[in-house]
């Protein structure tokens, strides 16, 4: 076995090399794209590579000169079908896209006036419920969670509990009957 020496320059000129090759090779950390970043790349891919079969289309040297290396009319055209799916599934997932921010809109919009509606039962009941079980029951004591489904569950609770027969009286008095409570749960 043959044995290696180095002196100190040499090894210190290894070391360098050593710890740059490590550096190099290093995973560097991508930044995330965004989704609307995406969206652009696949754009500008799909009309790059329709450009492209474009003007081999238009070019018939360029076209024979590729047909020499294997890319024949019968490639391009699969080419150009490729193209045309990609830009449909592109046209389709910009419409879902689409549709699932407009339903995100409706859902925050039907939220808000769920909130709105509970707020004003409460802002109506309490002064005029002042029986301290029913007003625990009905939710009118304490604050409203600022959790969403914490929120959302309070608010099924207490027009359910509203309902109940032993609160039906005091709830057509207010103005909340049957039907109103019902409408307010048929919102949620």
């Amino acid at each position: 076995m043959e044995e290696t020496t180095l002196t100190a320059s040499e090894s210190t000129t290894t070391a360098i090399e050593t710890d740059v090759t490590a550096k190099e090779s290093a995973p560097t950390k991508k930044k995330r794209t965004t989704p609307a970043e995406q969206d652009q790349l696949m754009a500008n891919d799909i009309a790059e590579a329709e450009t492209f079969l474009g003007v081999i289309a238009a070019d018939v040297e360029l076209a024979a000169l590729l047909a020499k290396r294997g890319i024949t009319e019968e490639k391009r055209t699969v080419a150009a079908g490729l193209v045309q799916t990609a830009k449909d599934t592109y046209a389709t997932r910009q419409s879902k896209l689409g549709a699932e921010t407009s339903a995100f809109a409706t859902v925050a919009a039907q939220e808000s006036t769920v909130g709105t509606e509970f707020t004003d039962f409460r802002i109506f009941c309490r002064p005029r419920v002042k029986d301290t079980g029913v007003r625990q029951a009905l939710g009118l004591n304490g604050r409203i969670p600022t959790d969403r489904q914490q929120r959302l569950t309070l608010i099924r609770t207490v027009y359910t509990e509203a309902q109940k027969p032993e609160h039906s009286a005091l709830m057509t008095d207010l103005g909340y009957d049957e039907a109103e409570l019902a409408r307010l749960l048929g919102n949620l």
